[in-house]
This record gives structure tokens, sequence and C-alpha cells, in this order.
């Protein structure tokens, strides 16, 4: 994808730091959370009933965005990523290994110099050159874009889809784990409970709606997405 091909409208999340992968991590284990109890019993598949090889189908989202800018949804990026490079990426044990950036270096952490990979091309076999990845910040930075509110991708169907999916998660993980609770690690299913009740009652939703509220209360378009949008649970 070319920076002539990359448009549409950015906007700002609300409130706490991005939890993108979070919110993915937070679906898949929630949903899958029912049927993973069988995990637990003692019987096991036999080598011999093995099948191998074959097609695994996977079903996920269908995508709210194609744009690499954009990508709020399980559907997006697993449609996305596959064909697209970062300058760098984030190893599942969290270390940050070069792709389009060979090396990076800062003295104050504020200013970055950084190498790029040279004989890059866009699928179109447009050189990838360090104005494409200047455009890409200046995309982000663009004023035209300060002081909007999130309502794409997952934000459309939920006001908080974050702290939904952090709720499913904490459920998931209770119900994972109940085929081995016995005696007083049954106080474990507190956690749930609990989660939900701050994130609902306390912290997270409260908060977030106070200040949204401040900021951008009065506005037709903000008042037209709280009316239509739930609180928590999505909407189909």
């Amino acid at each position: 994808m070319t920076r002539d091909q990359t448009k549409g409208e950015f906007s700002h999340i609300t409130g706490a730091p991005s939890r993108r992968r979070f919110i993915q991590s937070s679906i898949a284990a929630g949903l899958a959370a029912p049927t993973l109890p069988a995990l637990f019993s003692r019987s096991a598949w036999s080598a011999d009933e093995v099948k191998r090889g074959g097609t695994l189908t996977i079903a996920t989202t269908a995508p709210t965005a194609v744009d690499p800018h954009q990508l709020q949804d399980p559907g997006g990026r697993a449609f996305v990523q596959p064909v697209v490079n970062y300058l760098v990426r984030v190893t599942a044990d969290l270390q940050v290994v070069p792709e389009l950036a060979t090396a990076w270096e800062s003295s104050d952490a504020k200013i970055w110099t950084v190498k790029l990979r040279q004989g890059v091309k866009f699928h179109n076999g447009k050189a990838f050159t360090a104005a494409d990845v200047v455009w890409t910040f200046d995309l982000h930075a663009d004023p035209a874009n300060k002081g909007k509110f999130m309502r794409t991708g997952l934000w459309a169907r939920s006001r908080h889809p974050n702290y939904f999916c952090e709720i499913v998660l904490w459920v998931g993980v209770a119900v994972i784990a109940l085929p081995v609770l016995q005696g007083w690690t049954w106080v474990a299913l507190i956690s749930p409970v609990f989660v939900t009740l701050l994130l609902t009652r306390v912290s997270g939703v409260p908060l977030l709606e106070k200040k949204a509220d401040k900021k951008w209360g009065g506005q037709a378009d903000y008042e037209a997405y709280k009316k239509s949008t739930p609180v928590l649970i999505p909407k189909l």
C-alpha cells in the first residue's frame, strides 16, 4: 500500500493508551473459553487418532478498515498484517526487532536517527524511501485530526470495547479454571466480578465517560454517537 493510496479519517482514541493487541487476545480468550475445559480432561487423543495435513479454516470478523493506520479490529489485522511491513515489530516475548528499519538511535528519546532497509519496494514497484516514513508521521500529526474522538472499528459498536473485552477475558479465565477449583481456590471466582464492578462502577467507564462529556459534550456528532452506540456491550 503506497502513501497515495492511504486515505481516510484518522481518529484519536480517548482516554487510556491503545489496547489493540489486548483487545484481540481478550476476545479470543473469552470466546474460546467455553471449549477449553476439555483440555483438563483426563482423556487424551492417541497418536493414531490424529489426522495430519489438510486445510485449517479460521473464522474472524469482517475488517472494518484495511488502512494500516486505522486497524482496530481482529478482522482488519488478520487481513492486512500478513501483507504489510513496519519499521519494527514486537515479538511474542516483547522484544523489538528490525523490519524496515535496520537500526535506530537517540541521545534524548526525542530525536531519533533511523536507518532504513535498502532495496525495499511497494507492491507497485515504487521504491521505499525516507519520504514515505515522514509522510506516515505527518499523517498522524495532521492538525485536522486533533481533538477527534474514536468512532470507527470496534468503537462503532461500543463506546468502551476495550473494557468489555477485558471483562470477557476474566470471565473466560474463570471458566477455564472451573474444572480444577476446589476448597479455598473457589475464591478465584471473585476476580471477574471484581473486575466488572471496578471497570463499570469505579474506574474505567465512569471516568472516561465523564472526561469525554467534558471534552465533546454538546457537539452534535458526539451526542449522536452516544445516542446510537452502547456504553459497553457491543451492538451487532
